[in-house]
């Protein structure tokens, strides 16, 4: 059993309580916050994407699976901004499969409504027009499948997308499981086809932190080290200080 799920917006709320206002707000009021949603979430994908491309320097021709996508946003930058168009993302919490397709506008408009604005005039409005992009822009950018993996079945559906696949990247997964299940994912990741790269990008065990009561225990905190030795075949990355290995 997972140690941490995400299969309900809650789930989701509690872990990204994000403060949207970067250009700062008047101290008459409290802070815009967003939770798991595009404008708060985006900027930390842009830099996800920037770094792999800077550390892995793949060939543009690199057929790449993402597992754990969730709205598929570091998959979006990789496309858009970087030029690989060969990516295929999957994400099996049923609140990011049964939101995908929605809007977010509703959420927005509360969040500001809680602030005190209204999201239909004056500066409630213009903090819309930040968050929220109008028209049909659906939560996710691309579809992402609901597959764990686990089977040959799922397994084929996805090397049916693209053929062979060149690179696989967990994204923020492994500290969410127990060590057997680690080991056990990473087995249906390597049976997708021989020769995938795998890469995994987790935060890492921070001592003080975790004694300090600011990195949350029901997490499965390893070193960097640690998670290698788990799993000496794969690559792990740290996504507090990108180190490799």
């Amino acid at each position: 059993m997972p140690r941490k799920t995400y299969n309900s917006k809650a789930d989701f709320d509690a872990d990204y309580d994000i403060g949207a206002e970067r250009d700062g707000r008047p101290n008459t009021r409290p802070q815009i916050r967003l939770n798991y949603n595009r404008a708060s979430i985006l900027p930390y994908c842009e830099a996800r994407a920037a770094k792999l491309v800077e550390i892995f320097a793949w060939p543009l021709t690199t057929k790449i699976l993402i597992v754990g996508a969730g709205y598929a946003w570091t998959a979006e930058i990789l496309e858009s901004v970087y030029g690989y168009t060969d990516i295929v993302t999957t994400d099996t919490s049923p609140h990011i499969q049964s939101t995908q397709d929605a809007s977010e506008e509703s959420e927005i408009d509360a969040a500001i409504t809680a602030v005190g604005l209204d999201p239909a005039s004056g500066e409630g409005l213009g903090k819309k027009n930040q968050f929220y992009t109008p028209g049909n822009r659906r939560r996710h950018s691309r579809n992402v499948k609901d597959e764990s993996l686990n089977n040959n079945g799922s397994r084929n559906r996805i090397r049916n997308i693209l053929g062979d696949l060149d690179v696989a990247i967990t994204e923020d997964v492994v500290a969410t499981l127990d060590d057997s299940e680690v080991v056990t994912a990473a087995g249906w990741i390597d049976s997708v086809n021989a020769g995938i790269d795998v890469i995994h990008l987790t935060a890492v065990l921070q001592p003080a932190k975790l004694a300090s009561g600011n990195q949350d225990p029901i997490f499965n905190w390893k070193t960097l080290a640690d998670w290698k030795l788990l799993v000496p075949s794969h690559t792990f990355v740290s996504l507090q200080t990108w180190e490799v290995l």
